[in-house]
């Protein structure tokens, strides 16, 4: 896919537009909900038994390390397909609640929304992931070529790592953990990991945002904020919050470079 910026910038000052990267799956589109549903037909066709695989107990941000999904033949190759050689379970992603409205008002903001996606362009999944996004409404992340999805064999931490720089973005929004351990730019601000099981498992939080240089914000620490308990889906109320909140530190210090 072509990789283009619009470079917008307002008329009065050479102030650059705050740039946001999100991430798709499990952050702005549910796909776990259509994807656990195929996973569990599958196993309860190969173990003989009932399976109902939740959200709510994928405690782990790769499926693959589920205990059924690890205990069971061929089990890893049909979620590798799942995933990676099929578009169903994007074509029926469902955008978590809140999420549109947001993505809209940062837009009407003049903000730089940017999707970035560890989806892997191949088997029709890139022409999917256009087709989805128009359906929402959304033209305009097709057509300015706001959508970037990853090349086979570039890893999801290099790919996304890459776009960060490659655009200047000063948020990114992804609800993988390694994601927000790993992720190290001199433009970024803050990272936002949104509420997910996996999370809550893992890094002991729900929804946490991060500042990777707390030299940027010198009152706030490496995590700026968290919200404790089990969480489940995105809460985009907050996530909002937290990016006004960095538009206005960001165009704080964006006056002072152009003043």
């Amino acid at each position: 896919m072509a990789i283009e910026r619009t470079g917008r910038s307002t008329p009065e000052w050479d102030i650059r537009r705050l740039g946001i990267g999100v991430d798709l799956d499990g952050t702005f589109a549910d796909s776990h909900p259509y994807a656990l549903a195929v996973m569990s037909q599958y196993l309860s066709q190969i173990r003989g038994e009932e399976v109902h695989l939740r959200v709510e107990d994928t405690l782990d941000w790769d499926l693959a390390k589920h205990p059924l999904v690890a205990d069971t033949p061929g089990a890893k190759e049909f979620l590798k397909q799942l995933y990676y050689e099929r578009t169903d379970v994007f074509q029926n992603a469902v955008v978590y609640p809140g999420a549109l409205e947001v993505i809209c008002d940062w837009r009407n903001q003049g903000y730089e929304v940017f999707f970035i996606s560890g989806r892997v362009d191949q088997y029709g999944i890139g022409q999917a992931t256009q087709d989805w996004f128009k359906n929402l409404g959304l033209d305009w992340v097709v057509d300015e070529n706001r959508l970037i999805i990853r090349s086979p064999g570039v890893t999801d931490l290099d790919f996304k790592l890459g776009m960060i720089t490659r655009f200047n973005l000063q948020v990114f929004i992804d609800d993988r953990p390694s994601t927000m351990r790993d992720f190290v730019a001199d433009c970024l601000m803050i990272k936002i990991l949104p509420a997910q099981p996996w999370n809550q498992n893992e890094l002991g939080i729900s929804q946490a945002v991060f500042a990777p240089d707390p030299r940027r914000f010198s009152q706030m620490g490496m995590i700026v904020d968290q919200s404790q308990g089990k969480g489940i889906g995105p809460d985009w109320r907050q996530i909002d919050a937290y990016v006004q909140e960095t538009a206005q530190w960001y165009y704080f210090l964006e006056s002072f470079r152009v003043g």
